[in-house]
């Protein structure tokens, strides 16, 4: 299959996005800096529940029209702040 030329910097079919993993607290903040504009985002959630009684978020996965990425909440040198500043900006 042909992959066709990318009109914009809008995801679709044709032109996926790249996705990099965060599991550093720098460059959350700077990755979310993207979102900060966006007319809306998209977010998933993944969750481990086999040792524990409560469920452990394992994994954040996040998109607006122009980027996405996903955010390892269980490395030890993430900060989840900013990404919860971001997600009760009313703005977005």
């Amino acid at each position: 299959m042909k992959r066709e030329k990318p009109s914009g910097n809008k995801i679709t079919k044709n032109n996926p996005p790249i996705i990099s993993p965060i599991e550093c607290g720098n460059k959350l903040k700077h990755a979310l800096n993207k979102f900060v504009d966006s007319d809306f985002i998209a977010v998933d959630t993944e969750f481990i529940r086999e040792k524990t009684y409560y469920p452990q978020l394992c994994l954040v996965q996040i998109s607006n029209a122009q980027s996405s990425m996903i955010i390892d909440p269980l490395s030890t040198q993430i900060e989840m702040k900013p990404l919860w500043d971001l997600l009760c900006n009313p703005n977005v």
